[in-house]
């Protein structure tokens, strides 16, 4: 079926952009934008080998490329949430030492 090229070609230009996002220090929105692009195509992934697509059903889970591509996916997926806890975990507050001169 047609739009399941369009629908590769419009994922690969997404990615695209949220890795030019992370390239260009522009993190959150990247980051975001990349996890949900790959949460969907996982799921679109599934559900072609599952239920199936409207006029689309594919045999198998061509091995390995389609589970590569969802280690990938889910790797990306699992490093946002890392990311978010990094960035909600508050810095440790160290207490300054000062020096008092003493007179000597």
């Amino acid at each position: 079926m047609p739009y399941i090229g369009v629908l590769f070609l419009i994922g690969s230009i997404a990615l695209i952009c949220a890795a030019a996002g992370l390239a260009l220090r522009n993190p959150a929105p990247a980051w975001l934008f990349g996890a949900l692009v790959s949460g969907g195509m996982i799921v679109g992934f599934t559900l072609s080998r599952t239920v199936g697509l409207p006029n689309y059903h594919e045999q198998g889970w061509e091995p390995p490329y389609g589970v590569l591509c969802l280690i990938a996916e889910a790797g990306f997926i699992a490093a946002f949430v890392a990311w978010r806890r990094v960035q909600e975990t508050p810095a440790p507050i160290i207490p300054l030492r000062v020096k008092v001169p003493t007179g000597k």
